[in-house]
């Protein structure tokens, strides 16, 4: 049996807006007790609610920790009585549910699961449900989508922000050149002496025009 792989576990303090991982992908079924026989399965089978059909379903042990997977076939073709242990099929793939999507895929691709089919377990192990290759593949593709919207909204604040500051720097070079212009005029008046001589002591203490803020 494929164990899940605890190096790839992410931290289980998570962000609001972290992305679904592989427990999203677990589809809950009923488990088959290890001990149960063939005709026990087959009425799990048989009582899963409609739309809740599944192929197969986990055999686990008393702790609730998968030993194998069970197909329907299978055990409408066993003798009633027989072990469901000895109709399972084994190994079978194991994926932490704290892993990312990604995580999820690269071990899918390398293990290549019988019929897609993979189990999902929590941290301790037990079972959280089957999974399947089809919905591993259409929960990227809704990921790889929400990404790009978040990528587009990213651009769109970064546009927005950069023509505020654009604006702002522009009303500020404005609001500063203005008193900057009269204050500059009213010094050339009084140093070309149109409004008539000042004191000695005035005029020497009056700044010149300079070619540099005059160029502001």
């Amino acid at each position: 049996m494929s164990s899940p792989d605890p190096s790839s576990r992410t931290s289980p303090h998570c962000d609001a807006d972290a992305e679904p991982g592989a427990a999203a992908l677990a589809v809950p079924v009923p488990p088959v007790p290890a001990e149960a026989t063939c005709a026990a399965a087959l009425r799990l089978f048989e009582g899963m609610r409609h739309g809740q059909d599944a192929a197969a379903l986990p055999v686990v042990d008393r702790d609730g920790a998968p030993l194998g997977l069970v197909g329907r076939a299978a055990v409408e073709a066993a003798p009633p009585a027989l072990p469901v242990t000895r109709v399972m099929e084994e190994p079978v793939l194991l994926v932490d549910g704290s892993l990312t999507l990604e995580d999820v895929a690269r071990r899918v691709a390398r293990a290549e699961p019988a019929g897609g089919l993979f189990l999902v377990v929590d941290g301790q192990g037990r079972c959280l449900g089957t999974a399947t290759t089809a919905g591993l593949l259409a929960a990227l593709a809704d990921q790889s989508d929400h990404r790009l919207v978040q990528l587009a909204e990213a651009r769109r604040a970064t546009e927005l922000a950069v023509k505020r500051k654009t604006a702002f720097l522009a009303n500020m070079s404005h609001e500063i050149r203005t008193p900057l212009n009269a204050m500059m005029g009213f010094a050339e008046l009084l140093e070309q002496e149109v409004l008539g001589r000042m004191p000695c002591r005035s005029t020497a203490t009056m700044p010149t025009t300079s070619p540099r803020a005059a160029g502001i």
